[in-house]
């Protein structure tokens, strides 16, 4: 089955993250299956880059991040 979507662009707190700012197994493992079936997967957070890039970088994400409510990518 083909997806009409390539891309899911994620907020991290309240989102991904749990209330004690963690990934939990069952995040992560939604996040590898979007991947894994294509999908493009990206963190859009308010937060510096350096603070999302640790959480993209536990996902094992390679694609690009928006940081700083868009002000960077």
């Amino acid at each position: 089955m083909t997806s009409a979507f390539q891309l899911i662009a994620i907020d991290l707190d309240g989102t991904l993250l749990d209330s004690q700012h963690r990934l939990t197994p069952r995040t992560k493992a939604a996040v590898w299956r979007a991947a894994e079936a294509g999908l493009h997967v990206v963190i859009a957070t308010g937060r510096p880059r350096f603070s999302g890039y640790t959480y993209a970088q536990q996902l094992g994400l390679k694609t690009p991040g928006v940081y700083l409510q868009g002000l960077t990518v």
